[in-house]
């Protein structure tokens, strides 16, 4: 029993540091993702699903459980005044507008596992979105030319 266990003790070690050291290179790739990102200088965010779960809660003072909603999402944006990837949590039968929000970095593992399969959507809806604002903005720039351009005519 004791040789059982002490086998095991020597593969949970050894899985231990695989683990962490495959862990840092997730987030050392997924910063290197957030850097070049942050280069283009978009000024955009975007917020694309990542994923819903139903969960149950634990059980109540009057003993019953309830299912719920965990909803999760990958964005790009601003968050206490930088910019980068970022996660938002919310129950879906309870969401009133405020998230809680962190910078993907700092989130659990098995979320940062799970957004990497979304980052090419998650890059789809920046590109989408910053043609978007590029387009509203080449219309506002040549609107308020037009202005200046008739505000010159009444000062002459």
């Amino acid at each position: 029993m004791a040789d059982t266990l002490d086998d095991a003790l020597k593969q949970l070690s050894a899985v231990s540091s695989s683990l962490n050291q495959a862990s840092d290179k997730l987030s050392q790739h997924l910063a290197e993702v957030e850097t070049s990102i942050g280069t283009y200088k978009l000024g955009v965010s975007v917020w694309i699903d990542l994923r819903k779960e139903k969960q149950w809660s634990d059980p109540g003072t009057d003993g019953r459980c309830y299912e719920w909603t965990a909803v999760d999402l990958l964005g790009y944006g601003k968050l206490k005044g930088k910019w980068g990837l970022l996660v938002a949590s919310y129950c879906e039968e309870t969401f009133e507008g405020d998230a809680k929000e962190c910078f993907l970095r700092d989130a659990p593992r098995d979320t940062r596992l799970a957004a990497v399969e979304k980052l090419p959507d998650l890059i789809k809806a920046l590109t989408k979105e910053a043609a978007k604002v590029a387009e509203d903005a080449t219309k506002k720039a040549e609107r308020t030319r037009q202005i200046a351009a008739g505000l010159g005519k009444k000062s002459r």
